[in-house]
C-alpha cells in the first residue's frame, strides 16, 4: 500500500488560521477540503438552516408545488411511488407525513424488488392501481427519470406524474412535472442532493406558499422535525455531505438525538443505541441504514416506511424487532456470497483490470453489498450478479478515476437494464452474456485507466508525533463533523512510535488487535485495530503509524482524565520514515 501525505501550503493555512481565530492543525484540514478562505470556511465550522436556498431557487419546483396545491385543494387521489432503499424510503416518509398534516391521505406502493424489478414499471404499476385504487396524481420519489415507457401507460390513463428523481437521465425524458436537478447542467447548486433532500425542498416551497397565503393547516407544522429522515436518507445514498448536505445532515442528526420520531427511537434503541445519545453519521451507515435497506433487499419495503410513520411505540417495537431479524438474514446471506465470490474472482485471471462476479444462487438483493467488499479487497471495479429468471442481475461498484456509466454505456448492447451513479450502478443481462460481458467490461475498464491500474493508497492528512495527542486536538478534528462522502474523517500520521509490549488479539475469530501507544503522559493512548492480526505492529521498534482519533466513552460519558479521554483506531503501520 502507497502511503501519500495531502498537501496544504503553510502560509495560506496560517493566514487562514489567524483570520478564524482556529489552530493551524485546523486550518490546514479545512485548506485540504477546499475551504480556504473565511467566506467558505465559516459556513462549514457552523452549519445554520438560515443558510439553506429559497426552495424555489430549484428548477421547476414551482411547477411541482402548483401538482401538490391542486391535488390538496380539490381532494385528488394520490399514489406515492417508493423506491426501496433509505433514501426512498426516507422520502415516501417525509412527504407522506406532510401531505397527512396537510389533510391528505395519500396511498403508498413500493415495488418488489425480485419480482419487479428497480424502477417505475408498467407492471408493478399495474399492480399498484390493482391494490391501491387508480390514482388522480402518481407520485414517484427516487425513481423514474428513465421511465417514460410506464410513464405513458399511466398517463394514458389520466394520471397526472409528479417525479421527483436525483439519477441521471440516460434516454428521452419522460412527459411529466419532473423535478430533476441534473436536467439542467447549470443547476449546479443542487446536484449533490438525493431524492430526500429535494422532497425537502418540495414540502419547504410548499409550506413557504401556504404560510404567505395565511393557510391554517402550516400553522403548526415544524420542519426541522423532519430533518432527522434527510439525514438519514442523505448518509444511507452516500452522497458527498458538502453544501446544504451537509447542513441537512448537521441538524438531522441533532434532531435523531431528541427521539421525537417513534419509530426511529425505537428503532435506534434495538440497533443498541441509548435514550438521547447523540448520534453520528456512523450510527446511521452501520446501523439504521442497514436495518431500513434490509427490508427492501430480501422483503417488502413497506415494512420500514410503516415504521418511520407509526407513532404507536408498541407497535414500532414489533416492527423494527423484525427489520432487525431480516438485517441479521441478511448478513449470513451476504457472508455466503462474498466467500463464495472471492474464490471465483482468484481463480478468474489475476491481471484483470475488473471483476464480474456471478452465480445463480445468489441473491440479487445483496450483491450491491457484495460488489463493495469486493471492490475494496481487490482495489477494481467489481459487478456482482444473481440470477432472475434468465436474467442475470446485479450491482457494481467503483474506484476512484473509474465512471462505472460511461463504462457500462460502452458495454450496452449487451445489457437489459442499467443505470446508476459514477461509483455505483445496477444491471441486468441474459445469462448467455455474462461472459462476454465479463470481457467487454475488462476491456472498458483498461481503456478507463488508460491501461494504469490503480494501486491501495493510503492518504495521511496530518502528520503527528505521539506527544501531539491531546484533546484539543479531537476538539479541532469534531469541528469537521458530520463526517462522510465528500468530508471523510481526518486520517493522522504518527510518526516515530515505539511500542513498549506486543499488542494483544481480541474477537471471536482472533482477527482484531489492541495495544497503548506511548504519549508523554502515563497510560498512553488505547488504539485498536480491527482486521489487523495478520499485520503486527512490532514492539521496540521506530514505526510510523496511521490513525484516527476519537473520544473514548463508558455509558455515553468522556471518560474524566487525559489520555483515557481519547481513542485511537489503526489503519495501518510501516517502517518509520524518520529514523533519527
Amino acid at each position: 500500500m502507497n502511503w501519500r501525505e495531502r498537501a496544504f501550503d503553510p502560509l495560506e493555512v496560517a493566514q487562514l488560521a489567524r483570520v478564524l481565530k482556529i489552530s493551524e492543525f485546523l486550518a490546514a484540514l479545512l485548506w485540504q477540503r477546499n475551504l480556504r478562505d473565511q467566506a467558505s470556511a465559516e459556513p462549514f465550522l457552523n452549519p445554520t438552516l438560515a443558510s439553506l436556498s429559497c426552495p424555489f431557487d430549484l428548477e421547476g419546483l414551482d411547477k411541482a408545488v402548483a401538482c401538490l396545491r391542486r391535488a390538496l385543494d380539490t381532494k385528488q387521489r394520490i399514489l406515492l411511488y417508493c423506491d426501496y432503499d433509505a433514501d426512498g424510503v426516507t422520502s415516501s416518509a417525509l412527504l407522506l407525513s406532510i401531505l397527512r398534516q396537510l389533510g391528505a391521505w395519500p396511498a403508498f406502493f413500493v415495488p418488489r424488488r425480485l419480482q419487479e424489478g428497480y424502477g417505475l414499471s408498467k407492471i408493478a404499476l399495474i399492480r399498484a392501481f390493482e391494490e391501491e385504487g387508480q390514482p388522480d396524481l402518481l407520485i414517484a420519489l427516487d425513481c423514474g427519470t428513465n421511465s417514460s415507457e410506464a410513464v405513458n401507460f399511466v398517463r394514458d390513463l389520466g394520471v397526472e406524474v409528479l417525479i421527483v428523481d436525483h439519477h441521471q437521465a440516460k434516454e428521452g425524458l419522460p412527459e411529466c412535472i419532473l423535478l430533476n436537478p441534473h436536467l439542467n447542467p447549470a443547476e449546479t447548486s443542487h446536484q449533490l442532493l438525493c431524492t430526500v433532500g429535494l422532497v425537502f425542498k418540495l414540502v419547504h416551497g410548499l409550506v413557504k406558499t401556504l404560510k404567505q397565503e395565511g393557510d391554517a393547516r402550516v400553522a403548526q407544522l415544524r420542519l426541522r422535525e423532519t430533518l432527522d429522515l434527510v439525514a438519514l436518507g442523505t448518509v444511507a445514498d452516500l452522497v458527498p455531505l458538502k453544501g446544504e448536505n451537509r447542513v441537512f445532515v448537521h441538524f438531522g442528526l441533532q434532531e435523531l438525538a431528541l427521539g421525537r420520531r417513534e419509530g426511529l427511537r425505537v428503532l435506534g434503541h434495538v440497533c443498541g443505541m441509548r435514550p438521547k445519545a447523540p448520534y453520528s453519521t456512523a450510527d446511521i451507515s452501520f446501523k439504521l441504514a442497514p436495518r431500513i435497506n434490509a427490508s427492501g433487499r430480501l422483503d417488502d419495503a413497506r415494512l420500514p416506511i410503516e415504521l418511520l410513520l407509526d407513532g404507536s411505540e408498541a407497535r414500532c417495537l414489533q416492527m423494527a424487532k423484525v427489520l432487525d431479524t431480516i438485517n441479521r438474514d441478511r448478513q449470513e446471506i451476504e457472508l455466503e456470497i462474498v466467500r463464495c465470490a472471492q474464490i471465483q474472482v482468484e481463480a478468474q485471471a489475476q491481471d484483470s483490470a475488473g471483476i464480474v462476479a456471478f452465480h445463480e444462487d445468489w441473491h440479487p438483493g445483496v450483491v450491491g453489498i457484495v460488489a463493495g467488499k469486493l471492490c475494496r479487497h481487490f482495489h477494481k471495479p467489481a459487478i456482482v450478479l444473481g440470477a432472475e429468471g434468465p436474467l442475470a442481475k446485479g450491482s457494481g461498484r467503483s474506484v476512484a478515476g473509474v465512471n462505472l456509466v460511461e463504462v457500462l454505456q460502452s458495454c450496452q448492447d449487451l445489457l437489459t437494464t442499467w443505470g446508476g451513479h459514477p461509483m455505483a450502478v445496477g444491471l441486468s443481462l441474459p445469462q448467455s452474456h455474462v461472459q462476454a460481458f465479463r470481457e467487454a467490461f475488462d476491456q472498458a475498464i483498461r481503456q478507463a485507466l488508460q491501461g494504469k491500474q490503480p494501486e491501495p493508497e493510503l492518504v495521511i492528512d496530518f502528520w503527528l508525533e505521539p506527544k501531539d495527542l491531546t484533546a484539543d486536538l479531537l476538539k479541532d478534528i469534531d469541528r469537521l463533523q458530520p463526517f462522510g462522502q465528500g468530508n471523510p474523517e481526518p486520517i493522522l500520521g504518527i510518526r516515530k512510535v515505539s511500542l513498549n509490549g506486543s499488542a494483544s488479539v481480541f474477537g471471536e475469530n482472533h482477527d482484531h488487535i489492541r495495544f497503548k501507544m506511548p504519549t508523554d503522559r502515563s497510560g498512553g493512548l488505547s488504539v485498536v485495530g480491527w482486521k489487523q492480526a495478520a499485520s503486527m505492529p512490532p514492539a521496540h521498534q521506530l514505526i510510523d503509524m496511521a490513525i484516527k482519533l476519537s473520544w473514548n466513552t463508558w455509558h455515553q460519558s468522556r471518560s474524566p482524565s487525559f489520555p483515557a479521554v481519547l481513542q485511537a483506531e489503526m489503519l495501518a503501520w510501516r517502517r518509520s520514515q524518520c529514523v533519527d
